[in-house]
């Protein structure tokens, strides 16, 4: 979670100002669980006593559910969409 940029997660115990957004997040998560055999998954360094937004919260859902769905497409064999590079 530290390496979100502290919009996506104000409750990180060490924000990285400049971090990486959700939206770089969630397709790098995805892709990774695809294309790798994931044994085990764990979101550390968030402390939601510090955020009464619930923004940490739904950050870490959308990660942990960016990674379920790359390991349910790994299963099927659907490979993730590729970013066009520029």
């Amino acid at each position: 979670m530290s390496v979100l940029d502290p919009g996506d997660a104000p409750a990180s115990g060490r924000p990285v100002p400049g971090g990486i957004t959700m939206r770089e997040a969630i397709p790098m998560v995805r892709q990774i669980c695809a294309q790798n055999k994931v044994v085990g998954f764990d979101l550390l360094d968030a402390a939601p006593i510090l955020d009464p937004t619930y923004v940490s919260r739904m950050s870490a859902n959308y990660i942990l559910h960016a990674c379920l769905s790359g390991i349910a497409m790994r299963k099927t064999g659907a490979t993730p969409v590729q970013t066009a590079k520029h």
